[in-house]
């Protein structure tokens, strides 16, 4: 689920064939056990946090309750998602990496000490046991109305009826459920034997990729090539002068959704060498789209990324082309895999052309893709 839609069919119904907890591999001839089943495969939640990425896009903070049962899912897994007072559940990625889902440690002697004494007392510290923070789950959802469980996430309910607010729904629980098969490692593939993974994402269908490229840890025996196309989002406003009106132009990095990451993850082009080293080997490649890159297909310049971070992007769509030289050469391709997330006549395009005799020749299981129309 790399996105929110207001299709026709249900999430549920659309993903019914796709793995998920026990209560996907049960019979429901019997409603009553069925439903007891269920019960025991949904975790619960609470939404501790919202952050607002750009207009169309926020991330929700679910915190994993520490008196709780463990949860566990690869990277690229979606969640099914029931809110409250809302019958079905929307299903939305987890764009995190399974390690923060897990409790983290903190040492006493980390914690902030007063400004009366700075200086931490040693002997107590190692008399208290280390604090423990719960673990999360983080979620990327756009904007749609049409959605209940996303209207819902986005204070968003019906004609006649008053919205809620951030304080209305922060704190509160919410059921879920892991689910889908859109995953890393490759199912059937020796991580080991690769040489190259390739990650090629269209606007949010970088939501799972973000969680599989969150979670790699150096050393690898591979390189990773990480291509993302999504909106520019330069700004135009109007200024008043002295007589005149004229136009300023920025282009705001903070509202592309998992860039700041991306920097961290494969380095930037910032002129000092922290700035331009990431933890893993590859190469991040960002097309922006519309916007101020509409009619400069050749388009190449630079968008500023933090403080002293930057990243150079191309102003046109990602093409086939794009794709076929991060793969690599044919002797590559045998040593590589490709995951697809983005819109269907992107993701349709690609796939055909790593997999079919005509484009790439790529195995089949070498190229994985979500669908969630």
């Amino acid at each position: 689920m790399a996105s929110t839609t207001a299709n026709k069919v249900g999430h549920i119904e659309r993903t019914a064939a796709e793995p998920r907890d026990k209560a996907s591999h049960l019979t429901s001839w019997i409603w009553v056990a069925f439903h007891s089943h269920l019960s025991q495969s949904l975790f619960t939640v609470v939404l501790r946090k919202i952050d607002e990425v750009n207009d169309q896009v926020r991330l929700f903070h679910l915190e994993i309750p520490l008196d709780g049962p463990q949860l566990r899912f690869l990277p690229g897994q979606w969640l099914d998602v029931y809110c409250p007072g809302v019958p079905k559940a929307g299903g939305f990625t987890i764009t995190s990496p399974p390690s923060k889902a897990r409790p983290s440690s903190s040492s006493v002697a980390d914690r902030a000490v007063s400004d009366k004494d700075p200086r931490p007392n040693k002997d107590n510290d190692e008399e208290k046991p280390a604090a423990k923070s719960p673990g999360y789950l983080e979620l990327a959802v756009q904007n749609s109305p049409a959605n209940p469980p996303a209207a819902w996430l986005w204070q968003g309910e019906e004609k006649g009826m008053a919205k809620p607010t951030k304080d209305t729904i922060i704190d509160r629980e919410l059921r879920v459920r892991v689910g889908g098969s859109f995953v890393w490692p490759p199912p059937g593939i020796n991580v080991h034997t690769l040489r190259r993974v390739v990650f090629v994402a269209g606007g949010v269908g970088i939501n799972p990729l973000i969680s599989m490229a969150s979670s790699l840890v150096p050393p690898l025996p591979f390189e990773v090539k990480f291509l993302y196309s999504t909106k520019d989002p330069l700004r135009t406003t109007a200024q008043s002068g002295l007589g005149a009106e004229s136009k300023d132009e920025t282009r705001d990095a903070s509202r592309i959704l998992f860039l700041d990451r991306l920097v961290k993850i494969f380095g930037g082009d910032g002129e000092t060498e922290e700035a331009r080293s990431g933890k893993l080997k590859g190469q991040l490649k960002l097309f922006l789209t519309g916007g101020g890159t509409q009619g400069r297909r050749e388009e190449k310049s630079a968008i500023e990324v933090g403080e002293s971070s930057k990243v150079t992007f191309l102003g046109r769509r990602m093409g086939v082309s794009d794709v076929e030289e991060a793969v690599g050469e044919p002797a590559e391709r045998r040593f590589a895999v490709v995951y697809v997330c983005g819109v269907p006549n992107m993701t349709d395009t690609f796939v055909e052309k790593l997999r079919s005799k005509d484009g790439l020749d790529m195995e089949a299981h070498r190229v994985l893709c979500e669908k969630w129309w």
